[in-house]
């Protein structure tokens, strides 16, 4: 059957179908189904019960679920971490005090090859043994016992049990306790001159921490407080939970056969002079196989597989795997090439995730975003940029904001269940070090503006103290209150009307103006200070950081998804002009937003959670509504776009693409209302869908059920109007000739739909002189052109492969240090000169607009490697901001001597197209 099929493992390469079980007997492993999403299994943890599916959609790095081609989830088995997570999910030092990990994360695949996360997993009344709470799956009444169990004392253990779980207990504390002295004593080596500032996990595994004792989060500067290997003191209490004994194997650098990994190992570490700093320390040929924004040291590495996993899985590069066997078995980067000489991108990815600084960063990023004054916005240019220097040694500029690492991970927000909350806690450390510079703290007096309606921006504000309100500006750029009261229009200067109070948001909501910086579009409504107010400042690539912890993501959904609702409502031409007042209006997004769908036992929790969302996201080729179907929602496009087709003569033919505001699935709905319904065309008078919608890309809805639906369309009979007379309107588009259906599926084909800034090149005009990519290359002054006289064609013109000013841009997404972006009131996106060249934006991008070119420097010099030298950069189409006018043309279409050139936004070509096929056939 079908719904039998078993899928793929997420990982290429993992381990065989068959094993064996406890009694040495051959069994097979197979891959959970999408049947089991509904077999609901309750167990036990340390004597807690807690209910969990048998298996779990696969997600992403930010908590995106896998989809298979046909759009269904792809499943996973849920295990024994997952459900102590369910019940300590939010209280992380709790859940690594029960079941450490090491070698596993949240967002990467569970390989279970460090085994400190083992657990004792009783089957009936025989002790199975030591089991890894990562990888082993759950089973109906099981009762898991971690390492700090009190069994004596707990009501809840089975007697049966009781006596084995005693004697077991003890031997998961033991077995973890010498798997993590072995490794201490092998890896866990001071090499790194800045080891007091990383979080070195194995070291907080090995060493004493107030985690034992169940308090509060622990100090940065308390997590750091071992020595060198050999000289370690520890108590018998032992480490973060695991009580590792005092070293027993007195291992040291010179003491290894440093010919034993020619290839790998790095050459005897060097002493660190007296005054010699990092930069000084680290530029020697003593580390050979580091690459120029990351050292490499192989002695440190435990094989957690790890930076594997991010490299491959995360960030799709495939660089890092494994090399040799047996004991000379190591990572290795291509085909154990030296990291620098790799294809290496030096994204940090596997640096950020490494646990025991076996990976380490040589420098900061040093953005180069932010001003010098505090106060000025960060699209202001009249202010010069702040100079951060690279240099872990050097500090931040004084009386810049700019947090360094330390203050950054200690940050404390309070959510709206009035919890303490450490939005970069679960941030790896050396990410924070890679980053500082990322966050600044901003004081804003009340009635300051904090962001402005109708900019570009990629930061969000955290607030710690204060309320701000949301505002929209009227045409004369006026603040006007604009929260609660949706879709009011400007009110005219004349009127005297008193204006509805506007939202206001608390330090409870967290964080405001992260819509905008998420989905690289215009902030929508202007933030302004109702207080004093204390607020956070965070770059984009710190927030996708922060989605990657459940527990974080959890709180974060909390407050995004209704805001997300209220926004796309507001903003919605349905209901923009009728005549109701401000409470009817009210109403009607009250009635809306409060409807959610019952629980309904017979569907998995993950679905039962995603039918109660209101805004669900759509993955590029998923189909939303197919016609001929039952009619059940009613949807709001918030974010992205859509496709929608029809069936002609038994093919498939596109009648529309809709983008952020469109709706659709009110045809169907209108079934509900029989006398609404005669003034629908006959073929369309059923309550079923008229065209299949099909996402472009991900696309983000708001989806409103029919059940919330109709009470509102009954008491507001002007609403039904307007929706009756749109949905005519939009059944006439339907029928359109063949050419305006060819160019309409070229329009999708090209992905014009994105486009908001377009080359355009009249090929009847044009005669190949290459003017205007020498106009680009030369008036940016490094001789790069920032376009391609080639790509697709729409009749007589080219869309020269240049940036199109994309409505939903791509490339902005995953950059690991914020160098791409938009800013102010331009559609040009900007590439900083912090740029590290990891290439994820060119990746990106689907229609080749962004290359990466030499930047000419060296990494070597004498012989010596050197840092921060990045021998590539990613150049893009900036539209020449700075070097026309606004109102100028860019270069390309001013260098053009036969007028050949054009920018055109997507409509403007569909039009001209149109035009010219439609002269041909009344000539024809």
């Amino acid at each position: 059957m079908a719904e039998e099929r078993r899928v793929r493992s997420q990982r290429e390469g993992s381990d065989s179908d068959w094993g064996r079980d406890d009694d040495d007997l051959v069994k097979r492993y197979e891959d959970p189904t999408i049947s089991q999403f509904r077999d609901i299994v309750t167990m036990r943890v340390d004597g807690i019960e807690v209910t969990i599916p048998r298996a779990v959609p696969m997600t992403d790095a930010q908590g995106n679920i896998l989809l298979q081609p046909d759009g269904r989830p792809i499943p996973r088995w849920s295990t024994i971490y997952d459900a102590a997570a369910q019940i300590w999910g939010d209280n992380k030092d709790e859940l690594d005090r029960r079941i450490p990990v090491l070698c596993h994360r949240d967002h990467l695949a569970p390989v279970g090859v460090c085994r400190v996360c083992s657990v004792v997993a009783p089957k009936g009344t025989t002790i199975r043994g030591l089991v890894p709470a990562c990888m082993h799956r759950v089973e109906k009444d099981m009762d898991v016992s971690t390492r700090c169990r009190d069994v004596a004392n707990d009501p809840n253990v089975n007697p049966k049990l009781k006596a084995g779980l005693e004697e077991w207990i003890p031997k998961v504390r033991k077995s973890t306790q010498i798997l993590t002295e072995l490794l201490a004593g092998e890896h866990l080596r001071n090499t790194s001159p800045r080891h007091q500032l990383y979080r070195n996990e194995l070291e907080r595994l090995h060493t004493p921490s107030p985690l034992l004792d169940g308090s509060a989060p622990v100090p940065l500067e308390a997590q750091a407080t071992a020595n060198v290997a050999g000289e370690m003191e520890t108590s018998e209490a032992g480490g973060t939970g695991l009580g590792a004994a005092p070293f027993r194997l007195k291992l040291a650098t010179d003491e290894r056969d440093v010919q034993l990994h020619p290839r790998s190992r790095p050459l005897e570490a060097p002493q660190r002079l007296s005054g010699q700093s990092d930069k000084e320390w680290f530029e020697t040929e003593n580390f050979p196989y580091s690459s120029r924004s990351i050292i490499v040291n192989h002695d440190n590495c435990i094989l957690c597989d790890r930076c594997v996993r991010s490299c491959t899985d995360v960030k799709k590069f495939k660089i890092i795997g494994h090399t040799g066997k047996g004991a000379s078995t190591r990572i290795a980067f291509d085909l154990d090439r030296i990291m620098n000489d790799s294809d290496c991108t030096q994204c940090g990815e596997c640096a950020t995730a490494c646990p025991t600084e076996a990976l380490v960063f040589r420098r900061r990023i040093a953005p180069s975003r932010w001003k010098v004054d505090p106060a000025a916005r960060p699209d202001d240019d009249s202010k010069p940029s702040l100079t951060i220097s690279p240099d872990f040694d050097e500090p931040l500029p004084a009386g810049s904001g700019l947090l360094d690492f330390e203050e950054i991970y200690d940050i404390e927000l309070v959510d709206a269940q009035r919890r303490k909350f450490y939005p970069f806690r679960d941030i790896p450390i050396p990410y924070l070090m890679w980053n500082e510079g990322a966050v600044r703290v901003r004081h804003f007096k009340e009635g300051e503006l904090i962001a402005r309606e109708d900019e570009y921006a990629s930061t969000a504000f955290l607030i710690q103290e204060g309320t701000v309100e949301i505002l929209r500006m009227t045409p004369e750029n006026k603040p006007q209150p604009a929260g609660w009261k949706f879709w009011r229009k400007p009110a005219p200067v004349a009127e005297t009307r008193k204006p509805p109070e506007p939202k206001q948001y608390y330090p409870m909501d967290i964080i405001v103006g992260e819509l905008a910086c998420f989905s690289g579009t215009k902030r929508k409504l202007s933030i302004r200070a109702f207080t004093d107010v204390v607020a956070f400042e965070v770059t984009r690539n710190l927030l996708d950081m922060m989605r990657r912890t459940p527990a974080v993501r959890r709180r974060l959904d909390e407050v995004l998804v209704k805001r997300e609702a209220e926004i796309c409502l507001a903003s919605n031409p349905l209901f923009l002009g009728l005549k109701l007042t401000d409470d009817q209006k009210t109403e009607i997004k009250d009635s809306l937003l409060a409807y959610t769908e019952p629980w309904q036992d017979n569907l998995p929790p993950f679905e039962n959670q995603l039918r109660r969302r209101k805004i669900v996201r759509y993955s590029h080729g998923q189909r939303i509504i197919r016609e001929g179907a039952s009619a059940d929602d009613f949807y709001i496009v918030y974010r992205g776009f859509a496709r929608v087709t029809v069936e002609v003569e038994g093919r498939e033919v596109e009648i529309n693409v809709m983008g952020e505001g469109d709706y659709f699935g009110e045809v169907a709905l209108l079934g509900q209302f029989p006398e609404e319904l005669k003034k629908l065309p006959a073929e369309h008078r059923g309550r079923v869908r008229t065209a299949t919608v099909t996402a472009i890309g991900d696309v983000d809805l708001l989806r409103i059920p029919s059940k919330a639906l109709k009470p509102v369309l009954d008491t507001n009979p002007e609403l039904l109007e307007r929706l009756v007379a749109m949905c005519n309107a939009r059944l006439r588009r339907t029928h359109s000739t063949p050419a305006a259906q060819q160019i309409a599926a070229d329009h999708t084909r090209l992905g014009l739909y994105q486009a908001q800034d377009l080359l355009v090149l009249d090929l009847e005009r044009c005669t190949r002189c290459d003017e205007c990519t020498k106009g680009c290359a030369n008036s940016h002054g490094d001789g790069v052109s920032r376009l391609l006289r080639e790509g697709l064609r729409l009749d007589k013109y080219l869309v020269a492969t240049s940036c199109r000013s994309c409505h939903q841009p791509y490339c902005l997404d995953g950059c690991p240090v914020d160098a791409i972006h938009r800013k102010g009131d331009s559609l040009s996106i900007i590439i900083d000169d912090h740029c590290i060249g990891c290439s994820l934006c060119e990746r990106n991008c689907p229609y080749g607009s962004i290359q990466m070119v030499p930047t000419g420097s060296a990494s070597m010099m004498d012989g010596i490697r050197r840092t921060a030298e990045v021998p590539y950069r990613a150049v893009n189409c900036d539209l020449c901001q700075g070097l026309v006018g606004d109102d100028d043309d860019p270069f390309c279409v001013r260098s053009c001597p036969h007028e050949a050139a054009f920018r055109w936004d997507a409509t403007q070509l569909k039009n001209e197209v149109k035009r010219l096929k439609t002269a041909a056939e009344d000539s024809a």
